[in-house]
């Protein structure tokens, strides 16, 4: 089955490869593993725009890690 890329689909593409470190940001992808739809962080793994690739359970702990670093 072929999906019609539609111009969001083409923005959102571009917004994970440029990334969200440019803003100060951080991007986090759930992995495959925990995930229980994969094709949204697969997209942003696959493109380079993920940061952190973490289980579901790891992804809290990741986020307070940050904030302490901030």
């Amino acid at each position: 089955m072929h999906r019609e890329t539609r111009p969001q689909d083409q923005d959102q593409r571009v917004g994970h490869q440029s990334g969200a470190a440019d803003g100060g940001g951080h991007t986090i992808a759930e992995s495959e593993q925990t995930a229980v739809v994969y094709g949204m962080p697969r997209e942003a793994i696959e493109l380079g725009g993920a940061e952190f690739v973490l289980p579901a359970d790891g992804v809290a702990q990741q986020l307070v890690a940050l904030v302490g670093q901030e």
